[in-house]
């Protein structure tokens, strides 16, 4: 059974290092480009978690460094691909 938490504020590398561990299922960017959690993102990279399966709205940048540093083991996503918009935005 967990002890409730006294203090709910944590450094990132304490609160990735306490709450996310390999084989974990984690949603991330579920706000859109509005706020990418690059922070949490580049921390777990750091520790080295494993086996990880993301739950993400879209494919970015994040997700790619994640994955190309072999934490990541599933990708659950609505939409993963290339917008081609012809030159215009």
């Amino acid at each position: 059974m967990k002890v409730p938490l006294a203090n709910k504020i944590f450094s990132m590398k304490e609160a990735v290092s306490r709450f996310i561990e390999d084989g974990d299922f984690i949603a991330m960017g579920s706000a859109l480009e509005a706020a990418i959690p690059f922070a949490v993102g580049h921390e777990i990279i750091r520790q080295g978690k494993k086996d990880l399966t993301l739950i993400v709205p879209f494919r970015i940048l994040l997700f790619d460094q994640m994955i190309g540093s072999g934490c990541v083991r599933r990708v659950i996503a609505a939409w993963v691909g290339e917008c081609d918009h012809g030159g215009r935005l």
